[in-house]
């Protein structure tokens, strides 16, 4: 699917056709409830909206940048497309940082429930 229309001024023609053909894509490919993941540059991609809030920000703030591969919306991902190295490292002690990390912030509280200077 062409995607040059993402590029252009969004008040023009060529972007609110593009947009158009988005919105169908994505609401059908990935809609719950009738709400899609907003890609605007303020939600980006985290927060659920209607077609009629997602159409508005996208006119008014315009796509988060380099959202080209809609992997939100229905649109696949090839393996090709992640990066090498993403599954190597050590990863049995995952969670431990966590932990670690309430307990020296227990450690930091006063008595009193503020942190210590």
């Amino acid at each position: 699917m062409d995607r040059s229309w993402m590029d252009a001024p969004r008040h023009t023609e060529k972007y609110l056709q593009g947009l158009a053909k988005f919105l169908g894509f994505a609401f059908n490919k990935s809609s719950v409830e009738n709400k899609i993941l907003c890609p605007c540059k303020n939600c980006v991609n985290s927060y659920w909206r209607e077609e009629s809030e997602v159409r508005e920000h996208l006119v008014c703030e315009g796509f988060v940048d380099g959202y080209k591969k809609w992997m939100f919306h229905g649109e696949r991902v090839s393996s090709s497309s992640i990066p090498p190295n993403l599954d190597e490292g050590d990863d049995r002690d995952e969670g431990d940082d966590i932990s670690d990390l309430l307990r020296d912030l227990a450690a930091g509280l006063d008595k009193g429930g503020g942190i210590l200077k």
